[in-house]
């Protein structure tokens, strides 16, 4: 999915150079436009209107992104146009950086918690389950959805999009008391442990959520800027739901192969 929304984007991005002056398109390196020719998507034929703003028509966010990173590094002169574009790019992906750094610091909070609420309960919830593959696959889809659910409602809730960085937040609080727990109990082969066992499935999960959370933050916005401005609009929902189930396909089957490779692993690497 995210290598077909770049093809897209290469595809939309190589439409609107063939309508530039000669002058832009040398400034270019011949390896990028190759790389532009040959990955866009070949059956998509972008519907770029020389006459209006690219701001004004339905492009890719990523294409967005490229022809901004193409004015800075390629066609800007003005150091000063050049801060705008990136503060741009920082903007139109603020909601990715948001959740990273929440999640960051969420990893440190889980470790302190840890440490101040320690004992023989909390390590029977924080240990390695010895669990079959059928067992883990449920708890994974009870964990993960559970949070990818609470992600989707918020995407219809007037003060969604404030609360929608909590996800992060929680999923870092965990990671973090997990990592505290091994650390802590077994040293260095808890440190081994953490980064075979747990930091790959996070961070991959946390990677899916962060498309989810900003596709539900993106939805929640238009519902406040609808109520809030009393505006005339029919809300596009259906598009937004057919992402969310996307998501939620891609969850149930991360849930699997997570199940699958820990299962797998757990003969090899032990606590």
């Amino acid at each position: 999915m995210e290598n077909n929304e770049l093809s897209i984007a290469y595809a939309e991005v190589y439409e609107i150079l063939s309508f530039m002056e000669p002058k832009y398109i040398d400034k270019i390196p011949l390896k990028l436009m190759e790389l532009f020719r040959e990955e866009k998507l070949k059956d998509y034929k972008p519907n770029i209107e020389p006459t209006i703003p690219l701001d004004e028509q339905k492009l890719q966010k990523k294409t967005l992104i490229i022809l901004a990173m193409l004015n800075i590094n390629y066609w800007c002169e003005d150091e000063n146009e050049k801060k705008t574009d990136i503060e741009k790019i920082i903007v139109d992906n603020k909601t990715v950086i948001y959740s990273i750094v929440f999640y960051a610091c969420s990893l440190a909070i889980g470790t302190v918690l840890y440490r101040l609420l320690q004992s023989s309960a909390l390590d029977s919830v924080l240990k390695p389950s010895n669990a079959n593959f059928s067992k883990l696959f449920s708890q994974n889809i009870c964990n993960y959805l559970s949070l990818f659910l609470i992600t989707v409602f918020l995407a219809f809730c007037l003060i969604g999009y404030g609360l929608i960085n909590i996800i992060p937040c929680v999923i870092g609080i965990q990671v973090g008391m997990k990592a505290a727990y091994f650390y802590i109990n077994y040293q260095a082969k808890g440190v081994g442990y953490t980064i075979l066992m747990i930091a790959p499935f996070a961070a991959l999960f946390l990677t899916v959520l962060i498309f989810v959370i900003q596709t539900s933050s993106n939805m929640s916005k238009q519902i406040v800027d609808i109520t809030k401005n009393n505006l005339d609009y029919k809300l596009e929902v259906k598009p937004t739901l057919r992402k969310f189930l996307i998501y939620g396909l891609i969850i149930i089957a991360f849930s699997g192969v997570c199940a699958l490779i820990e299962t797998l692993l757990k003969s090899v690497v032990t606590i």
